[in-house]
């Protein structure tokens, strides 16, 4: 039915009727669409509205800002009628970290794309709690990005930062075997050889882009990241060139605003942007 109304348009914009609808595929409005009613669908499952391409569409296509901004954010990625998503200027509240790559599917991405002009703000809640983990572990200069004899490995959550004797100031894990019990860390230790007790700390992130191991060209334009001393803002992906961050707000992040777990800093732009405490 929907794809019927779509087809007849031609142009017309397509109502959908006040009720909730349930869809179990990929859905792509080729004409403008207005939601008086809801619809739900997979997490898998996506939504392209291309003529009206923006956040007041899928919040009310969805019932919600929070929802309508992942379900958004995930058809970003997947038609190139638009390179942009727009918030409207509008306020999401995020109730839990938006891993990108689990909610797109991806692991990579090469196209430039751009979210813009809205807030978002972070829910008080159990989901923004950081991870600590304790463990002792040996480290030799001849592997110097990798731990190895690991205790407590399967506690340790990859992204993490690490603390201790002879680690610098932004170290993290960027993968672990638990067979093997080994760690790959983002940098080398300069402490030298020896086995010695580590801290892990795995910080929580409103836009979390970690789960992407080679990811280009993505821009954050005029967003405001209201971390409310409860989370950060955005942890970059572990592999990629070109990340932009131009007239941003970044206020009250808990432990950091930018976060670069592995080498998606490389030609990194931050442009008159601002950094509240």
């Amino acid at each position: 039915a929907f794809d019927a109304a779509d087809t007849a348009a031609f142009g017309k914009t397509v109502v959908v009727s006040p009720g909730t609808y349930f869809i179990g595929s990929h859905m792509t409005f080729e004409n403008p669409v207005k939601f008086e009613g809801t619809i739900t669908m997979p997490d898998a499952q996506r939504l392209a509205c291309t003529r009206n391409y923006n956040l007041d569409t899928y919040a009310a296509a969805f019932g919600t800002e929070l929802l309508g901004f992942k379900k958004a954010l995930q058809a970003l990625f997947y038609f190139t009628d638009h390179v942009s998503l727009d918030l409207n200027g509008r306020r999401v509240e995020l109730t839990e970290p938006i891993n990108v790559a689990a909610l797109t599917g991806l692991t990579s991405f090469g196209q430039r794309r751009l979210l813009a002009h809205g807030q978002l703000t972070v829910t008080p809640g159990a989901a923004w709690a950081t991870q600590t983990a304790t463990s002792v572990a040996t480290y030799a200069p001849a592997q110097p990005n990798t731990l190895t004899g690991v205790l407590n490995i399967a506690a340790i959550p990859v992204g993490a930062r690490i603390s201790g004797t002879g680690v610098g100031r932004e170290v993290y894990v960027t993968s672990k075997n638990i067979g093997a019990n080994t760690l790959q860390l983002s940098q080398p230790l300069w402490g030298g050889a020896g086995t010695r007790s580590y801290t892990f700390q795995r910080y929580q992130y409103m836009l979390d882009f970690s789960g992407f191991t080679d990811f280009n060209k993505f821009e954050i334009t005029g967003i405001e990241f209201l971390c409310n001393n409860q989370s950060n803002a955005v942890n970059l992906p572990l592999g990629g060139k070109l990340f932009r961050f131009a007239d941003c707000t970044f206020n009250s992040a808990k432990d950091r605003a930018i976060t670069s777990t592995g080498q998606g800093c490389q030609g990194m732009s931050i442009e008159s942007c601002q950094f509240q405490s």
